[in-house]
């Protein structure tokens, strides 16, 4: 008998447990800092600002980049991805002694 009471008692905390962690992490997921600012025209402002760094400063890192904006240099590193795939940014010589080059600038809607 005891062990069915505690098989029951223990089956209806972790549901219960359960519901109220689904819950309490729907909601906070949405407060949490992890929106993306965007620009009238859609594009990240983060990206933006990675444009106008390299502008000041082709040589510049993703890890300087990153200690700048207050994100990991591998969140950098993406947006660079990001700019390179659609034609704003590319590399020229090797990761070390090279530069970035704007190929060009994000245009308002």
């Amino acid at each position: 008998v005891g062990e069915s009471v505690g098989e029951s008692v223990g089956e209806s905390v972790g549901e219960s447990v359960g519901e109220s962690v689904g819950e309490s992490v729907g909601e906070s997921v949405g407060e949490s800092g992890f929106s993306v600012e965007k620009t009238s025209n859609g594009t990240n402002i983060r990206r933006q600002k990675v444009l106008s760094l390299v502008r000041d400063n082709p040589s510049v890192s993703a890890s300087e980049i990153g200690l700048i904006l207050n994100v990991s240099a591998r969140t950098i590193e993406r947006d660079f991805d990001w700019l390179k795939e659609r034609g704003y940014l590319m590399r020229e010589g090797a990761d070390f002694g090279g530069k970035w080059i704007i190929l060009k600038e994000f245009e308002p809607k």
